[in-house]
């Protein structure tokens, strides 16, 4: 399942918040927009566990069934702008009132648990020895970057849209972190950090993110970004600031339940927050498990076993109380930037990780997961 940034509208056919409920062999598809309107004039104030009553059903009860779990979206927030942010900017508090809105609109809505990862990526900075310039011909704005320990020279040209090029260059903050960008006469200024000028302009370096610590949380705007708990000062205490940034990205992911019933010529494909078989903290704890399982990160290390007794028992809790027998990730975001491009000592670098965990004889295993799909329902 694909992902966006916090902010873009879900891509078009795509319904992690939604239902695919099989009749049959003719679905019935519920979307979000649908379903305000079959509850129009009910206080929309959070749909988890609407559809609760489906979870007791027998045809869904007695289902084989398994978890789709896709990223809806994911926000990134670099920590050297929280340690040491800009004079006269409270950074910390900027972004813990974000991260309070959007954790209400969560609650609001699927009412879900984040789950994080800190990671770092290969320090890069604006050359403030080579200021902006334009190229001869005045089409192409020529920007220069120092990457890693090295402050190895990486050159930008990026095409000025027609209706820019009477603007006055770009001009950059000493440290190198910021660009500031002016527009019409009498608007103010805006000042981009290098890793959202880098995206915004989809500029690859070759530079991939590595997974440090895997987490959950139901206050992102404290935990990791307050950096006062153990895993923020494992992940980074090997690292050099000279070499490393360090950012923390807040992930909600879907969990979709995939059940089978041929005995009641059922399918079903429904929103584990619609119909709240498992419940919220459960269900963000078993994919924080997961995750750390998956990626192994060695900050983690040391709670290794603890964490996968943890998952272990959650995946067989899901087996034999109702029969979910695997849990399968399909990771990417809709448009692939090397930001998010995961890997740790485990995993290798990729856009998409896409595996599956279940029990077989009592342990944990990864595998690749099976392709989805229905006896006669032609999908």
């Amino acid at each position: 399942m694909l992902a966006r940034t916090i902010g873009d509208k879900a891509p078009a056919g795509k319904l992690p918040a939604g239902i695919i409920l099989g009749l049959g062999y003719s679905w019935i598809l519920l979307t979000p927009s649908l379903f305000q309107t079959i509850v129009q004039g009910v206080p929309l104030m959070s749909t988890r566990g609407y559809f609760n009553f489906i979870a007791n059903q027998p045809a869904y009860t007695e289902a084989q069934k398994e978890w789709r779990v896709g990223l809806l979206h994911s926000k990134f927030f670099w920590f050297d702008l929280i340690v040491n942010p800009p004079e006269g900017c409270d950074v910390q508090r900027q972004a813990a009132a974000l991260l309070d809105s959007h954790r209400e609109a969560v609650r609001n809505s699927a009412d879900k648990r984040f789950v994080y990862f800190i990671a770092a990526r290969q320090r890069v900075r604006f050359c403030c020895r080579r200021p902006p310039k334009r190229s001869l011909s005045r089409k192409y704005l020529v920007i220069h970057l120092e990457v890693g320990r090295a402050k190895k020279l990486k050159q930008l040209r990026l095409e000025i849209p027609k209706e820019a090029r009477r603007f006055a260059l770009p001009t950059l903050t000493e440290d190198g972190r910021f660009i500031l960008v002016e527009g019409e006469e009498g608007q103010q200024a805006i000042a981009l950090p290098i890793h959202d000028f880098l995206i915004l302009h989809d500029v690859n370096l070759g530079i991939d993110t590595e997974v440090l610590y895997v987490g959950s949380t139901d206050d992102p705007a404290t935990r990791p970004l307050s950096r006062d708990h153990r895993g923020y000062g494992d992940s980074v205490y090997p690292l050099s600031p000279e070499e490393t940034d360090v950012f923390v990205f807040y992930n909600i992911f879907s969990v979709v339940s995939v059940a089978e019933n041929s005995n009641f010529m059922l399918n079903f494909m429904i929103a584990n927050s619609l119909i709240d078989e498992v419940q919220r903290v459960e269900e963000g704890e078993l994919l924080e498990h997961g995750l750390i399982h998956y990626f192994g990160a060695k900050s983690q290390e040391c709670n290794k076993i603890a964490e996968y007794g943890r998952l272990r028992n959650g995946l067989k809790k899901l087996l034999d109380r109702h029969k979910i027998r695997a849990i399968t990730f399909d990771i990417e975001m809709e448009e692939p930037h090397e930001f998010y491009r995961f890997f740790s000592r485990q995993v290798s670098a990729r856009n998409r990780h896409h595996f599956a965990l279940r029990i077989e004889h009592d342990q944990v295993i990864i595998a690749a997961p099976e392709p989805m799909t229905f006896s006669g329902a032609g999908l």
